[in-house]
C-alpha cells in the first residue's frame, strides 16, 4: 500500500530507510548501464513502478556506477509527487534540458543530491501528447573541448558559486547548484550568456515572448544556442511520448531531460531518489564528471 505522505510536494528525505544498494541481485538493464536511462512498459500501478525502479537501484554497486558509487548505500526515496501541479493558467508547453532539483557543483556546508528520477504515467490515465526529451550528458559535452582540466573545474565551480540557481527575495541567495544543463557550457564561456536563468523556471529558459502553443519555438531556440557554441544536440536527443503504464528511469547526473508539449494537471508521477547530505569530495566528483566530458573531443 502506498504511504500517506506521497504527493505532498515536499522532500521525503529521512522518512524511509536507505535502499541498501548492491544487496538485491536483480539484473540492471543493459541500457541503464550504458546510456543512463531505461524505459519499462506495462506497469499496472505506482506500486509496481516503484518496485521495478527500486529493484534496479538497489542492485547498483559502487563498481558498476561511476560518478557517486560510494554514496549508493545511503540512497533513499527523496520525492514522490504528481506533476504538473501548477495552476491551469501557468501551464507550460516546454521544459529546457535540466537536472531535477539542480546538481550541486560548488562545495557548501550542506548539499543534498537528487541522483535518480522516474517518470511514471498511470496505467489508468488518459494518453497524453507531451514528449519527454532526454540527452546523455557525456555524449553531448564531448562534442567540444574547453580549456585545460584544471581551468574547466575551476570555471564550473566558480560559476556555480557566483551565479548558480537561487533567488533575490527576501535576501539574495545562491545555492551553488545548476538546474539548466546549458549553464554547464555557459560557465566555460569568456562572456556568460545565461546568468538570468538563476531564478527562472525550466519553462522560461530560452523563452522570448509569450509561450508557443506546442513548445517548438522554445526548443528550437535552445537547440540553436547549443549549435552556436559547437554542439549538435539534435543528433543525440531522444524524444519519448510516455503512454499509460510506462515508466522512464534515468540517472540525474548522466542524463539531462526536458519536455515539448503540454501536460494535463497531475498527468504523471515524478519519483526521485538521492542522498540528503553530500560532502565536499562528492560534490567535486559530480562537477568533475561534467567538466571531464568537455575534454574528450578534439578542438
Amino acid at each position: 500500500m502506498l504511504p500517506a505522505d506521497i504527493n505532498a510536494q515536499r522532500s521525503m528525505f529521512g522518512t524511509r530507510a536507505p535502499i541498501h544498494s548492491g544487496n538485491c541481485g536483480t539484473d540492471v538493464p543493459e541500457d541503464f548501464h550504458y546510456r543512463g536511462w531505461t524505459l519499462r512498459r506495462g506497469l499496472h500501478d505506482l506500486d509496481a513502478a516503484l518496485a521495478w525502479a527500486g529493484s534496479i537501484l538497489s542492485s547498483l554497486t559502487p563498481s558498476s556506477y561511476g560518478p557517486l558509487g560510494a554514496a549508493l548505500p545511503r540512497l533513499e526515496l527523496a520525492k514522490c509527487d504528481r506533476l504538473p501541479c501548477r495552476e491551469p493558467d501557468i501551464q507550460e508547453t516546454f521544459q529546457a534540458l535540466h537536472f531535477d532539483m539542480g546538481l550541486p557543483l560548488a562545495e557548501r556546508s550542506e548539499q543534498s543530491g537528487y541522483l535518480f528520477t522516474m517518470l511514471y504515467f498511470p496505467a489508468d490515465g488518459e494518453p497524453g501528447r507531451a514528449q519527454t526529451r532526454i540527452v546523455e550528458t557525456d555524449q553531448l559535452l564531448r562534442q567540444r573541448r574547453f580549456h585545460s582540466e584544471r581551468v574547466r573545474d575551476e570555471r564550473l565551480r566558480d560559476y556555480a558559486d557566483r551565479f548558480g540557481d537561487g533567488w533575490t527575495e527576501p535576501e539574495p541567495y545562491v545555492t551553488g547548484r545548476l538546474g539548466c544543463f546549458a549553464r554547464v557550457v555557459d560557465g566555460m564561456l569568456e562572456s556568460h550568456e545565461l546568468l538570468s536563468f538563476h531564478d527562472k523556471g525550466t519553462w522560461e529558459w530560452f523563452k522570448d515572448g509569450p509561450a508557443s502553443p506546442d513548445g517548438q519555438r522554445e526548443a528550437s531556440a535552445e537547440i540553436e544556442w547549443w549549435r552556436r557554441h559547437g554542439f549538435r544536440i539534435e543528433e543525440i536527443e531522444e524524444r519519448l511520448t510516455l503512454e499509460p503504464g510506462n515508466a522512464l528511469l534515468f540517472d540525474n547526473v548522466r542524463c539531462a531531460h526536458g519536455r515539448i508539449g503540454a501536460r494535463r494537471s497531475e498527468e504523471i508521477w515524478q519519483i526521485m531518489w538521492g542522498v540528503p547530505h553530500l560532502d565536499a569530495s562528492e560534490v567535486a566528483l559530480i562537477r568533475r564528471h561534467l567538466a571531464s566530458a568537455l575534454a574528450k573531443a578534439a578542438v
